[in-house]
């Protein structure tokens, strides 16, 4: 599970933070960005992520990132699965048709949740690792349950409600830069209240939303917080960098069955023979369209489509007759849910970006490393995967020159590092860094490695290379 390449940098900035008793306003790990102006916008999962780590290590801190959204998830989805008026299963007796195709309805109602949920994880696997992300997921999963409470019960504070939801943005907007989707989640509702013309509830949603906002403005950067966000996001050539930010591969083998099951949800909702409401409605379509942008907003969507689905179901007075229309949905999920934990127990589950913490552990790849830094004088160019890795295990004697925080290092920096990686023999060796870690496969180590001069590879690491310049 921890296969995020700046884990690294998120536990020494938790250190730092503890250590020094602020919070960092300038970036002190690299050496290419020294003194230079950074927004840390997960310093608080950070200090978390840093005290799970130093009490355990790496178990306790991929213990904590399991069992926290696995917990929140059964004290929410699963009360929305319990609690849903719709659900056949959770009525009496006598209010229930006890055909075949009711029965297997009410055994399709069970496992379509866990399917969506497990789908969409599949899906979007590079984002269920330790990585502050992971506290995203809990927060949007409890608003989404508090929205669902207000929908279901009629004597729902609104004073508790815009409270929870004051605290709620404070605090996610100090432990990761996903809040704004929880405003886009509010929006939404608020949208179908007016449709519906419920403007009381509208309303609710409104203030919601502007004391939310005003919230997220409690944090050590005021505004900045929220302009590094939107450059970060408005900033094209990082949204094509990172995979994450890209469409789902098409090459997933369980893309298809996710976006099969949430054609077949379409359809039952819009047959006519079912009660999901239409907020939840709106609110699937609108992170329907999020997910196939981008492989970051599936999880988001995972954590609503259960609830859907479970106000998905034929009306109390349906027929048997009506039921059959329907019967190939249940069954589809079935089988689907069938082969997505055959899959999940001897598939490649987790396998992308599965270096680290193993990369972490590899002493010596990081020997040679740091013995190398010091012969460069403490500093090291390397790939922006391997720049958390050099601060959590090297620094400070050694300090990286690039990471994984895209909006500090900037796109010039980026592109710099690749234009070098794909060099020719007409190299400028003088603009050439004494030490740098770089993926063996680039067109740079094959030529270091057959004929550029004043260049030698001085340890190969299997996917990554150690070169070092050499006087001629």
């Amino acid at each position: 599970m921890s296969g995020d390449p700046g884990i690294g940098w998120h536990l020494k900035t938790g250190e730092w933070i503890l250590e020094n008793w602020q919070i960092p306003y300038h970036d002190p790990f690299l050496w290419s960005t020294e003194g230079r102006k950074w927004i840390s916008n997960q310093w608080l999962a950070d200090i978390i992520f840093w005290l799970i780590f130093k009490t355990g290590g790496w178990d306790a801190l991929g213990i904590f990132c399991f069992s926290l959204p696995l917990v929140t998830l059964i004290l929410t989805q699963g009360r929305i699965l319990l609690e849903s008026k719709q659900s056949n299963f959770i009525e009496s007796s006598d209010r229930i048709s006890k055909t075949n195709y009711s029965r297997l309805l009410e055994k399709a109602k069970i496992l379509g949740p866990f399917l969506f949920l497990a789908l969409s994880v599949q899906v979007s696997w590079v984002q269920w690792i330790v990585r502050p992300v992971i506290i995203s997921f809990v927060l949007f999963s409890v608003l989404f349950y508090w929205i669902w409470r207000v929908h279901q019960s009629r004597t729902s504070s609104k004073p508790k409600f815009l409270f929870s939801v004051l605290i709620l943005f404070a605090f996610w907007a100090n432990m990761h830069s996903a809040f704004p989707l929880g405003f886009l989640l509010l929006a939404s509702v608020a949208f179908a209240s007016l449709c519906e013309g419920n403007y009381s509830r509208f309303k609710l949603f409104i203030a919601a939303i502007l004391l939310g906002s005003l919230s997220t403005f409690l944090n050590p950067y005021g505004y900045h917080l929220h302009a590094n966000i939107l450059a970060l996001v408005g900033d094209s050539y990082f949204m094509t960098l990172n995979s994450e930010w890209l469409s789902p591969a098409f090459s997933n083998p369980l893309f298809l069955p996710l976006i099969l099951a949430l054609g077949l949800l379409i359809f039952s909702v819009g047959s006519g023979q079912t009660s999901s409401p239409l907020w939840l409605r709106i609110v699937t379509v609108v992170f329907a369209v999020l997910a196939l942008k981008g492989v970051r907003f599936t999880p988001f969507l995972g954590l609503i489509l259960p609830a859907i689905f479970v106000t998905t179901s034929s009306s109390e007075n349906s027929t048997s007759e009506q039921a059959k229309h329907l019967v190939f949905f249940p069954i589809a999920l079935i089988i689907f849910s069938i082969g997505l934990f055959i899959y999940a127990l001897f598939g490649t589950v987790g396998s992308t970006r599965g270096y680290a913490p193993k990369l972490f552990e590899d002493d010596k790849m990081w020997q040679t490393t740091a013995l190398a830094c010091q012969r460069s004088g403490g500093k090291i160019y390397n790939h922006p995967d391997l720049g958390g890795a050099i601060t959590f295990l090297l620094g400070p004697e050694c300090k990286a020159g690039l990471d994984d925080r895209n909006e500090l290092n900037g796109v010039d920096a980026y592109k710099r590092f690749f234009q070098l990686s794909l060099a020719d023999k007409a190299l400028n060796l003088d603009m050439f860094p004494k030490a740098l870690l770089i993926e063996c496969s680039s067109p740079l180590a094959v030529l270091a490695r057959e004929s550029l001069q004043g260049v030698s590879i001085s340890a190969d690491f299997q996917r990554f290379c150690l070169i070092e310049r050499y006087k001629r």
